[in-house]
């Protein structure tokens, strides 16, 4: 059964399944608990960004015709011209870095991953504790882009005792493409705290799996 109109041309019907699966994607790219590897986010923003800017060249010089489909269909729906292009310009490139940057990595990460314990330390407390999504959120060292730099789930007592380089033994799933956290442990001794936030500095805060650091604190 299809969820087209009978007599939908082939390519509306392919740019519909492109957009549903896109869709799917960005839901998965904001909900997920997923922290994709920087080097590899880096990439995949290049791309999302240089195909948001492909689309939206092209949408754009398709409305210049005011009988082109898009323009009728504007009309139509009773859009002011200008906030149609705002749209385009702000939302498509949104759309595409949450699902192709975020939301494709995570779902391949997921299919490929182990469970795994890392460790890693704060760069500082995320804005209040309560917040629309998930609470006690915090940033963490060796991630710099935009959603994706910050784990949430702390305790509201933890997060207001974290301070920055405070290292947090991440329990999830581990790959190539990055790491997944189902939860976390604080560590408690001042001395461990100190040796494994200063070899996370050393290693440009690379994150440490188990056994590198209880081959670290073993030395």
């Amino acid at each position: 059964m299809s969820i087209y109109a009978p007599g939908t041309p082939t390519y509306k019907k392919v740019i519909g399944y492109i957009g549903m699966a896109l869709l799917a994607l960005s839901l998965v790219g904001v909900l997920t608990s997923t922290l994709i590897n920087d080097q590899l986010y880096a990439i995949l923003s290049i791309g999302a960004g240089l195909i948001s800017a492909v689309i939206v060249i092209f949408m754009l010089w398709l409305m210049r015709d005011e009988q082109s489909e898009l323009s009728l269909h504007i009309k139509e729906m009773r859009h002011k011209r200008w906030k149609a292009v705002l749209c385009i310009v702000i939302v498509i490139p949104l759309f595409l870095q949450i699902s192709l940057a975020k939301g494709l990595p995570v779902v391949i990460h997921h299919l490929i991953s182990d469970e795994a314990i890392i460790l890693n330390s704060v760069k500082e407390t995320r804005h209040g504790y309560k917040n629309k999504g998930p609470d006690g959120c915090v940033y963490i060292n060796g991630y710099r882009f935009w959603y994706n730099n910050f784990i949430c789930g702390l305790t509201e007592e933890d997060w207001y005792e974290v301070k920055p380089d405070d290292v947090l033994v991440l329990k999830g799933s581990k790959s190539a493409i990055g790491f997944s956290y189902q939860g976390y442990k604080k560590l408690t001794s001042s001395l461990l705290q100190q040796t494994i936030a200063e070899r996370l500095k050393q290693q440009g805060y690379k994150a440490l799996t188990l056994k590198e650091a209880q081959a670290l604190v073993s030395q």
